[in-house]
């Protein structure tokens, strides 16, 4: 059985987050028009891409989440000597995991449901929480 809460959620399902984090919200302000910027929070709220505009948002975010975030969890998967890395990075709330061979994958609502995720997924994982 998979832990509970640990299944990722696609850009549109963390938007409640990022439409209220500081960060997200200020490049979501350089990046966009003024008469724009209401509308795309009010999309990202709504968990809705949908329009030019939903695009644009989308593409801003996903770039500045897989670009910009923060590493808060390092491990191995497959043992530490011949294993695969992995990563669980941050970004305004919104979490994800890059994996050696395997890519990035989705988006998590809090740090402990991503690594839940790898801890489940995958064998003989090991790691760690980075020190901050």
């Amino acid at each position: 059985m998979e832990p509970s809460g640990s299944r990722s959620v696609d850009l549109a399902g963390a938007g409640t987050k990022l439409a209220s984090n500081r960060r997200a919200r200020a490049l979501l302000r350089t990046r966009l028009a003024e008469s724009e910027f209401e509308r795309a929070i009010a999309s990202l709220r709504a968990g809705d891409f949908n329009g030019e505009l939903g695009a644009r948002v989308h593409d801003i975010l996903h770039d500045e989440i897989h670009d910009n975030a923060t590493e808060y969890w390092i491990g191995t998967i497959g043992g530490k000597l011949s294993g695969h890395p992995v990563r669980v990075c941050g970004y305004g709330g919104v979490y994800l995991i890059w994996a050696m061979d395997w890519g990035v994958f989705g988006y998590f609502l809090s740090r402990e449901d991503a690594v839940s995720f790898v801890r489940f997924h995958w064998d003989d994982v090991s790691g760690g929480y980075v020190r901050r």
